[in-house]
């Protein structure tokens, strides 16, 4: 079976310098991961150790120095435009600070409404108890929390808005 993600000799440094010439700092040192499906897959490490940057390798925001991300046996740097939006749909997100991701302007029900109808997941008939149907997957009341702003919502109710929009488009694969 062929994982869904995949990731070889994953190697990313990032340029520096100090007061003697070059100071490379190397961020993540020759990772290698597969990811199948129905798998839950856990990297953990210090603070610094270069999870999050992994993190936006896999999803293929920043390339790595060396090394392939694939998805479904697929290198990402052979994607073509329609492939990034079928990996896009497939692989989500969910960033380590909610707030940065969440717009300060929109309503919890109107975050979660735009991604929806994006993909065409729900129609105005649905839409309401699909809003609260992906609420009371992260255990929030949508009565209760559907008509928030961001700020209005401690950190650990935004991180569960962002992983409920991760989950509206029904990924394969989260990567948070």
């Amino acid at each position: 079976m062929t994982p869904i993600l995949s990731a070889r000799a994953i190697v990313k440094t990032f340029a520096g310098r100090n007061w003697f010439g070059s100071d490379d700092k190397r961020a993540v040192d020759n990772v290698d991961l597969d990811v199948n499906e129905g798998e839950t897959l856990a990297i953990v490490g210090e603070s610094g150790s270069g999870k999050s940057t992994l993190a936006r390798i896999l999803l293929g925001l920043v390339k790595p120095t060396s090394g392939s991300v694939t998805y479904q046996g697929q290198p990402l740097e052979d994607f073509a435009t329609s492939d990034w939006a079928t990996f896009r749909k497939a692989i989500q997100p969910v960033f380590q600070d909610p707030a940065s991701s969440l717009n300060p302007r929109m309503r919890v029900d109107t975050t979660l409404s735009h991604v929806l109808r994006r993909h065409k997941l729900a129609t105005r008939q649905t839409l309401d108890a699909e809003i609260a149907t992906l609420l009371a997957s992260v255990g929030l009341d949508a009565a209760q929390f559907r008509d928030r702003y961001p700020h209005q919502l401690s950190g650990g109710q935004q991180q569960r808005i962002a992983i409920a929009r991760a989950m509206a488009v029904r990924p394969r694969l989260i990567v948070a």
